[in-house]
């Protein structure tokens, strides 16, 4: 009996997996989303207020703040297929994964790892509980941020992106911080088009502090 389940189960998720593919749509890979990252980060640079600004990534892929109940939320509003938004949620749930480097805009960006960013924040909880220095946690942070990268006013972190079966349509969170009451987070879906660069096709901002 426990074999004809395990070969039932096999079957189903084969059935499932040629549904995705049918039509003609490609298996995505991992490139593709590679991709999907440097597009963003390329367009973050770009977006930047102060064209000397050197972009600050964390170089770890972490989830974002999307809850089950904004699914339909974000379809609507990004006009996206419910599945595509799914997808990223399920995303989300992954453990945390690295990029290389090299799909980093220009090689001018600064590269830190969350280790580091999580231990600059431990150094300033320490010091505020020992009330070393004045203000909040985040204010030291902050502070000693300016300091150490006074090129870089904040810092980027992406999550794993959601690619659609047909690999034109993809979801990425995208988090900036910038100070204590500095940051957003939002949701940015982009397009792949016919020379297959990936261009931004719309965002939905889902905080901001």
């Amino acid at each position: 009996m426990a074999r004809r389940a395990a070969l039932a189960l096999f079957g189903s998720l084969a059935s499932a997996l040629a549904g995705c593919h049918r039509g003609g749509a490609r298996p995505l890979t991992d490139g593709d989303r590679m991709r999907v990252y440097a597009a963003v980060l390329q367009e973050v640079q770009g977006e930047s207020r102060d064209s000397s600004a050197r972009l600050a990534v964390i170089d770890t892929l972490m989830p974002g703040d999307l809850m089950a109940d904004q699914v339909d939320y974000v379809s609507s509003r990004l006009h996206v297929d419910r599945a595509l938004v799914a997808a990223l949620l399920d995303a989300q749930r992954a453990a945390a994964e690295r990029f290389p480097r090299s799909i980093l805009p220009d090689g001018r960006a600064l590269v830190l790892s969350f280790g580091h960013l999580d231990s600059l924040r431990r150094v300033a909880r320490a010091a505020t509980a020992a009330r070393t220095s004045p203000g909040t946690s985040s204010d030291l942070f902050w502070k000693n941020w300016r300091e150490l990268y006074p090129e870089s006013p904040g810092f980027v972190i992406l999550s794993p992106a959601s690619i659609s079966p047909d690999g034109r349509d993809a979801l990425v969170y995208v988090t900036r911080s910038c100070g204590s009451l500095c940051g957003t987070g939002e949701i940015r879906h982009l397009r792949r088009d016919a020379r297959g660069q990936w261009r931004t096709a719309g965002t939905l901002e889902l905080w901001v502090s």
